[in-house]
C-alpha cells in the first residue's frame, strides 16, 4: 500500500522542558511580594479596613466556618446568615462538586461586605475533597521521590487549581514525622519518618503553593506523628521529652518557619513536656504563644485544628472552646460550631482581662494583610465556564505520572533480576491478589512479552489458593502483586493471612517478584521476605502506579525511589535500589517534549488510508526519546470488517526491509532536496534508462 507521508520537517518539534523551575519563575500567578514580608509591613488597604471595624467585626474576622457544596438549602441559608449578620472572615469548604462550590463561593462572596478568604484541606489536591478533580499521590508516596523540585511543581500546580476554584488557603503540607507505624490518623499523610526528608519536602511543596498565590499551612504543630489515637475521636497524648520533641517533631516546623511558610496549624494534642496544665495544645498559651510565636519566632498566621473535633470538643462547649483558643494566641478559629456564642465568649474574656483587645486586633490585621496579599482587595468571581478543564489540566496529569514514576521503589533485587532480560528463557505467570479481573498492571506486563494471567479474590478460600499453587508449577518466574490495599494500619493495610501464606508457599517453590500496591508498612506482615527474588513497593493501588510498576519490571523506566519509612530493622528508611531503563516505556507525549497536536495528523493519515482502501486497518506506534507516546489501532483485519484491529495483535511482516530501510532513507533525501518524490526512476537510476521502468514515478513506486 502507499501512504502519503508529510516531509520529516513537519514532524520535527521544538523540545521544551516540562514544568521546569524557570518556567514557573516566569509565570508568577500573583505579582506580589512574599507573604512573610507582608506581615512585617504596613498595608494601607488593611489599615483602612481595620479602622472602620467595630469590636464584633474584628472578632468575626477570626472565624473560618465549615461549608459544603453537597448539602441542603438550609445549610446555605445558615452560612448566608453568618456572613450577612456577623461578617465572618472566611470559609473552609469540604465535600461537593466544583460547579456547585463555584456557585456557592460566588453567592457567599456577593453577600459579604469584605471579601471572604476560602480554605480547603487539599493535602493531595482538590480531589481529596471535590469530585471530578485531580488526586495527586499520597504524601507517603511523594516521600519516596528523590527530586524535591517535583514537590515545588506539585505545590505550584495545586495553587493554580485552587485559585481557579477561588480557594486561597490550602491546609497543607503535613509536617508530622510519622515515627509510629500504627498511627491511626497521620500515617500515609506524612512524608515519612525522616525529619530531614519531611522538612525538605514540606518546604518545597509550601514554596510552590505560595509562589502560586495560595497560603500554605503546615500541620499539625507541635507534631502528630508519634500518636496512637485519632484526634478526631479523642485527645492523643504525645509522651516525649522536650529534648526529643526538639530533635524530631519540631524540626520540620522550625525549618518551614525559617523558609517563610505563611501558616501553622496547631493540633489537638496533649503534650505534657510542653504544658502540663492544658489538655490540648490548641488551647495552650505556653505552646501557641510561648513556643510557636515567641521561642520559634513565627510571625505568620496560627490556625487551630477544627474546633468540632473530639480532641477539644469533649472538654468544652461550643463558643467556650473558641474563646480559649483565642486566649492561647491562635489567629484563626477553624470550624467553629457556634459563631454567635463564640463572639460573646471572646468579648467576655476580654472584659475579664483574660484576653486583650490588642491581641484580637493583631490577629485581625494579619488576616486583612493576607487578604491583600491574596489580591482580595480586587476580588473577582470564580468563572464557571470550562471549569472541569481548568481543574483537570494536562500539566496536572503529567505531573501526577512523573511523581508516581519517581516514587516507585525496588526494595530488593537479587542477581540484578530487574529489569527482566532474556525473555525467551522465561515462562512467566502473573498473579494479581485482590483483583477480580485483569487490571492495568497485568495489561502493561503483557505489552512486553507473553504472560499467563491469574487473579484471585481477597475472599478466596484456601482450596482456591491451593489450586492456584498447582497451576503455577510449570512456570519458572511468577510476578505476584498485592492489590485491594487499605490505608489504615488497623486494617493491616489490606493484608490478609491467606495472602501472606500464599506468598510464603510460592516463594519456596518459584522465583517470585513481589509487587506491593500498598503502604510499605504492609511489608512487615509478610514473613521470609529474603526468599523473594525482587520486591517492589508501589505505595498505592491505582491505574498510574500499576502502569509505572509494570514498566519498571521490564525496563520501560528505571526505579529511583527510596522508602520514606522503615519496614523493620532489615528494611530501614532510605532503602531503595536504582534499576536501569533498557526497553521502550510509555509516556504522555508532553513528557518527552513532543507536541500532542502533531499526533492528530497520524489519525487523519490512517483514517484516510482506510477510507481509500489502501488497507483495511493498521496499528501505529510512535516512540520518542525511548517512550511510546502513541500506540493505537485502526480499522479491521480484512475488508469484511469482522474483526477489529487491536494493539495486542501480532503481524507476520514480509519484505520489511522496504519499510524499515528504504523508505526512511528516501524521506531524508527528499527533505534534503536531493530527490523529487514525483520524479522518474530513470532520473536517479542509470540502469533503468531506456527500459520499461524508465518513466515510473517514484511516488507510485
Amino acid at each position: 500500500m502507499i501512504l502519503k507521508i508529510p516531509n520529516l520537517k513537519h514532524l520535527v518539534l521544538a523540545i521544551f522542558c516540562f514544568l521546569s523551575l524557570s518556567s514557573y519563575a516566569q509565570s508568577v500567578y500573583l505579582d506580589t511580594e512574599p507573604l512573610s514580608s507582608t506581615f512585617e509591613k504596613d498595608v494601607s488597604w488593611a489599615d483602612s479596613i481595620m479602622a472602620g471595624m467595630n469590636q464584633d467585626q474584628r472578632i468575626a474576622q477570626l472565624f473560618m466556618v465549615a461549608a459544603y457544596s453537597n448539602k441542603t438549602s438550609a445549610e446555605e441559608k445558615k452560612i448566608l446568615n453568618l456572613i450577612e449578620k456577623f461578617q465572618i472572615g472566611g470559609l473552609i469548604f469540604f465535600q461537593g462538586t466544583p460547579q456547585e462550590q463555584a456557585r456557592l463561593t460566588n453567592l457567599y462572596q456577593s453577600k459579604s461586605n469584605l471579601p471572604l478568604w476560602i480554605g480547603m484541606d487539599a493535602e493531595y489536591g482538590l480531589g481529596a475533597r471535590l469530585k471530578q478533580t485531580l488526586k495527586f499521590p499520597q504524601q507517603i508516596t511523594v516521600g519516596a521521590v528523590q527530586d524535591n523540585q517535583l514537590l515545588f511543581q506539585l505545590g505550584r500546580e495545586m495553587a493554580i487549581e485552587c485559585r481557579r476554584m477561588g480557594i486561597h488557603v490550602n491546609f497543607a503540607p503535613v509536617l508530622d514525622v510519622n515515627s509510629n507505624p500504627k498511627n491511626p490518623v497521620i500515617n500515609s499523610r506524612s512524608y515519612g519518618e525522616g525529619k530531614i526528608n519531611v522538612a525538605d519536602k514540606g518546604i518545597a511543596f509550601a514554596s510552590g503553593l505560595q509562589s502560586g498565590g495560595v497560603v500554605a499551612v503546615g500541620k499539625h504543630f507541635p507534631g502528630h506523628g508519634d500518636t496512637d489515637t485519632d484526634s478526631h475521636l479523642d485527645l492523643p497524648v504525645v509522651d516525649r521529652s522536650r529534648e526529643a520533641l526538639d530533635d524530631v517533631e519540631l524540626h520540620p516546623f522550625k525549618q518551614s518557619i525559617e523558609a517563610g511558610i505563611g501558616g501553622i496549624m496547631v493540633a489537638h494534642l496533649n503534650v505534657p513536656a510542653l504544658d502540663k496544665e492544658a489538655k490540648a495544645a490548641t488551647l495552650s498559651q505556653p505552646i501557641v504563644t510561648g513556643l510557636l510565636k515567641e521561642e520559634l519566632g513565627f510571625k505568620g498566621l496560627v490556625f487551630t485544628d477544627a474546633l468540632n473535633m473530639q480532641g477539644v470538643r469533649k472538654f468544652y462547649k461550643p463558643g467556650e472552646v473558641d474563646a480559649k483558643a483565642a486566649i492561647a494566641g491562635n489567629d484563626v478559629l477553624l470550624f467553629s460550631e457556634d459563631v454567635p456564642k463564640a463572639i460573646e465568649e471572646i468579648k467576655a474574656a476580654i472584659a475579664r482581662g483574660e484576653l486583650s483587645q490588642e491581641n484580637i486586633n493583631q490577629s485581625c490585621l494579619k488576616i486583612l494583610k493576607t487578604k491583600y496579599w491574596l489580591g482580595l482587595n480586587n476580588y473577582k468571581a470564580v468563572e464557571s465556564d470550562r471549569l472541569w478543564s481548568g481543574l483537570n489540566t494536562q500539566q496536572g496529569m503529567i505531573l501526577r505520572r512523573m511523581l508516581i514514576e519517581n516514587a516507585m521503589t525496588v526494595v530488593s533485587n537479587k542477581d540484578d533480576l530487574l529489569p527482566l532480560k532474556q525473555l525467551d528463557t522465561l515462562r512467566i505467570a502473573s498473579v494479581a491478589m485482590g483483583a477480580r479481573k485483569r487490571n492495568r498492571f497485568q495489561e502493561y506486563l503483557g505489552r512486553y512479552t507473553h504472560i499467563d494471567f491469574y487473579q484471585i479474590d481477597k475472599n478466596a478460600s484456601q482450596k482456591q489458593y491451593n489450586t492456584l499453587l498447582k497451576n503455577l508449577e510449570s512456570y519458572n518466574l511468577v510476578i505476584g502483586s498485592k492489590h485491594d490495599s487499605n490505608l489504615r494500619a488497623s486494617k493491616k493495610f489490606g493484608v490478609t493471612d491467606q495472602t501472606v501464606s500464599f506468598v510464603n508457599s510460592l516463594s519456596k517453590r518459584k522465583k517470585v517478584i513481589f509487587d506491593l500496591f500498598a503502604s510499605p508498612y504492609a511489608l512487615d506482615f509478610y514473613k521470609k521476605l529474603d526468599r523473594l527474588e525482587s520486591i517492589i513497593v508501589s505505595y498505592e493501588d491505582n491505574i498510574e502506579t500499576q502502569m509505572a510498576s509494570a514498566q519498571i519490571i521490564f525496563g520501560g523506566i528505571g526505579a529511583k525511589g527510596r522508602l520514606p519509612v522503615s519496614v523493620n530493622k532489615d528494611i530501614p528508611e532510605g532503602t531503595g535500589i536504582d534499576t536501569k531503563k533498557n526497553r521502550l516505556g510509555y509516556a504522555y507525549a508532553e513528557q518527552t517534549g513532543f507536541d500532542r497536536s502533531q499526533l492528530k495528523k497520524i489519525d487523519s493519515i490512517a483514517l484516510d488510508a482506510i477510507e481509500q482502501k489502501a488497507t483495511p486497518g493498521c496499528q501505529i506506534l510512535v516512540a520518542h526519546k525511548g517512550r511510546i507516546i502513541l500506540d493505537k489501532a485502526y480499522g479491521y483485519h480484512t475488508y469484511k470488517k469482522n474483526v477489529n484491529v487491536k494493539t495486542s495483535d501480532l503481524y507476520d511482516l514480509a519484505s520489511v526491509t522496504k519499510v524499515a530501510a528504504s523508505l526512511p532513507i528516501l524521506m531524508q533525501l527528499v527533505d534534503e532536496g536531493k530527490v523529487d518524490i514525483d520524479g522518474q526512476l530513470g532520473d536517479y537510476l542509470s540502469v533503468a534508462k531506456g527500459t520499461n521502468k524508465d518513466t515510473l514515478v517514484l511516488r507510485k513506486i
